[in-house]
């Protein structure tokens, strides 16, 4: 098993929270119904982690809540880490990017159709 660095700051993402590690840091977050999305620039050594809920930000919300709630979407978080990556003058071609679902969304979504009969 790997061993970390009991050095390194820890950061726990709740659900509908983002970060951006400009410095080496543990960034972990569970799981549900829910993805995880990363970012990552090995030239610049700076990743960031999102955990969206749903997939889209509704189209109605204020200026002022979509800064305070729009982390909670897929489209608002992926476009709020690519601006602030772009603010720090990361290529996007030099980006590696990355979508983690719930591991166990297949075996759920199978134990929930047995259980309703199907």
């Amino acid at each position: 098993m790997l061993e970390l660095n009991s050095e390194l700051r820890e950061i726990y993402l709740e659900p509908g929270e983002l970060h951006i590690a400009r410095e080496p840091a543990i960034i972990r977050t569970a799981l549900g119904a829910s993805i995880g999305i990363t970012f990552w620039s090995p030239k610049l050594r700076v990743g960031a982690l999102c955990h969206p809920l749903l997939p889209y930000c509704p189209t109605d919300l204020t200026a002022e809540n979509r800064l305070v709630t729009g982390c909670r979407y897929v489209d608002f978080s992926i476009r709020q880490l690519a601006w602030q990556f772009d603010q720090l003058d990361v290529s996007r071609r030099s980006t590696s990017e990355g979508v983690w679902p719930r591991r166990s969304c297949g075996k759920s979504a199978r134990q929930q159709n047995r259980r309703s009969g199907n």
